[in-house]
């Protein structure tokens, strides 16, 4: 029997990043994670609706997602966390010198600085999905097969 593996995704705000990884390595990994993701900044809890988009576009939904600050979590255990801003991964390290936490940093752009028409917009936000899918994928076949 595999153990659960706990996943932490983090990114600033919890509203676009990180809430996609965290719907992308579910449908990946399924059963063998428990997964979820924060902000390390607060947000008003809504996630961004290009990102509910691009991911309806393989099937997740992810629209009752709501923003969580890593503050929340109290001391939850994790197997790995997973960054994906500069300043989400300095806000982990900080916070775990401790403890024995495997962190990883995906440094990951900001869809969300593109302008311009919707489809712009969207491609960028695919971009972004796409290479967090790949990360997700590439790093479950490494760990069923390690």
């Amino acid at each position: 029997m595999i153990k659960k593996q706990n996943i932490l995704f983090v990114c600033n705000y919890n509203a676009i990043r990180s809430p996609m990884a965290q719907g992308l390595a579910q449908h990946i990994c399924g059963e063998y994670i428990d997964v979820d993701s924060v902000g390390i900044f607060d947000q008003l809890g809504q996630i961004n609706s290009f990102s509910i988009s691009t991911m309806n576009e393989l099937g997740i939904d992810i629209s009752d997602h709501k923003s969580k600050n890593i503050s929340k979590l109290g001391d939850r255990p994790f197997d790995l966390v997973i960054t994906l801003t500069p300043e989400a991964h300095q806000k982990v390290l900080s916070l775990s010198q401790f403890k024995d936490i495997q962190i990883e940093n995906w440094p990951t752009n900001d869809p969300s600085l593109i302008t311009g028409n919707r489809e712009n917009i969207m491609n960028s936000f695919r971009h972004v999905r796409d290479v967090l899918q790949e990360k997700i994928t590439k790093r479950a076949a490494y760990k069923t097969t390690s």
